[in-house]
């Protein structure tokens, strides 16, 4: 990453990370549900035996991090 897209990202709020990470989901057709303020991304991973599992990745506590690791 160059120094140009680090200060821009610098300047990023976790919202914006927030809102940036929620759209690419919802483009790639993965259903979105909030809960308490925090937004989730609702994925299904297969294991080896074909089994199936819904499991929700907190995409506000991915933008805070992201936030954080910029700043």
């Amino acid at each position: 990453m160059d120094n140009r897209t680090k200060a821009r990202l610098a300047n990023w709020s976790a919202q914006d990370y927030e809102r940036k990470i929620v759209s690419a989901f919802q483009e790639e057709g993965y259903d979105i549900v909030e809960f308490d303020g925090a937004r989730f991304a609702r994925v299904t991973a297969i294991d080896e035996d074909g089994a199936s599992t819904l499991a929700e990745v907190n995409l506000t506590k991915v933008a805070i991090g992201m936030a954080r690791a910029t700043s």
